[in-house]
C-alpha cells in the first residue's frame, strides 16, 4: 500500500466534487485529519465545492471560514 499525501487527497476531493459524492469527500477529509495530512487552499476549496454542488451552502461557507481560521488567506480560487 501507500500513504496518501495532500496532492492525492486533493485529487480525490476534486473528483468527489465533480461526482457529487459528499459521503466519500467526508471520508477523504476525515482520513486527512486522522493521519495528519496537511490541508491547503485546494483542500478547503474542493470541500467547499463538494458542499456547494449539492446545495449545502452553509457547510460550503463554513469550509471557507475554516480555511481562514487555519491561517490560509482567501484567494480568487476560493471564490
Amino acid at each position: 500500500g501507500f500513504l496518501p499525501n495532500t496532492v492525492t487527497c486533493n485529487v480525490l476531493l476534486d473528483a468527489c466534487a465533480r461526482g457529487l459524492e459528499v459521503f466519500h469527500a467526508l471520508q477523504v477529509y476525515g482520513i486527512m485529519k486522522e493521519y495528519n495530512i496537511k490541508t491547503d487552499a485546494l483542500t478547503f476549496c474542493a470541500m467547499s465545492r463538494v458542499y456547494s454542488n449539492v446545495r449545502m451552502f452553509s457547510e460550503a461557507e463554513e469550509m471557507l471560514n475554516l480555511m481562514t481560521r487555519s491561517g490560509i488567506p482567501p484567494s480568487s480560487l476560493a471564490y
